[in-house]
């Protein structure tokens, strides 16, 4: 079986980093993405304190996806083919599975947004990945790193972040995928038990279980705008 090809190990700062610049454009971020734009869209010279302004900032969104993956997870960038995208498939998220209930798959999706199939999604997403498919055949860029999770290197991924972005490359242009983005990849033995790699009934029930066990620990965990309380949330895994 083909592996995917590691580059170099890659440090979970950076790894937030990334993730944070992929979820920055979203309305949680409208009243301070003026104020902490710096930190986010520049990694030049950052200290441990932005690392955790960034962690903190991430966790306002996602610290429920980051707190489901496996505690010795090992981030990678890695070099991906045109098999890799194969065998790369789209967190089935929400409505996505119903785009086509057995194959998750980069391609099956994408083949699934060129038929009537395209309907069982809701207009809005359809019409997001559409003007992104337009805008990259026009020379669009863009954030180009998509983070992806797996069991190891050779078995299938789950893209965590930037579905939207790799299925509007795949429409442009399949053969341009591999060379578009910046792949990060992170491993565990343990991911398969991870709802964000694998969507089963035991994932999904352990994930809702994580979140009540949170919320109850931590009930008003909001994110304050004092800069002294912006300190991570590393004890918050």
């Amino acid at each position: 079986m083909i592996a995917i090809n590691r580059i170099r190990r890659v440090s979970e700062d950076e790894v937030i980093a990334e993730f944070l610049r992929g979820e920055f454009h979203h309305p949680e971020f409208d009243h301070d993405r003026e104020r902490f734009a710096a930190v986010v869209n520049s990694l030049a010279g950052s200290d441990q304190r932005g690392a955790d302004l960034r962690r903190s900032l991430l966790f306002r969104r996602r610290g429920h996806v980051w707190r489901e993956l496996p505690p010795d997870t090992q981030w990678w960038q890695v070099k991906v083919e045109a098999d890799d995208v194969r065998k790369m498939n789209v967190f089935t998220r929400r409505h996505w599975p119903r785009m086509n209930p057995k194959d998750h798959s980069v391609p099956a999706f994408a083949e699934g947004m060129r038929s009537a199939r395209v309907s069982r999604i809701p207009a809005a997403e359809a019409a997001k990945i559409f003007s992104l498919q337009k805008r990259m055949a026009e020379g669009y860029a863009g954030n180009d790193t998509i983070l992806l999770v797996g069991v190891d290197e050779q078995q299938p991924t789950t893209i965590l972040e930037g579905n939207n972005r790799v299925i509007a490359a795949q429409l442009a242009d399949p053969a341009a995928v591999p060379s578009r983005f910046r792949f990060f990849l992170g491993i565990s033995p343990s991911m398969s038990n991870c709802i964000f790699y694998k969507h089963t009934p035991a994932n999904f029930r352990n994930y809702l279980w994580h979140r009540l066990i949170h919320a109850t620990l931590h009930p008003s965990r909001g994110f304050a705008h004092r800069e002294a309380y912006l300190e991570g949330e590393k004890k918050y895994r």
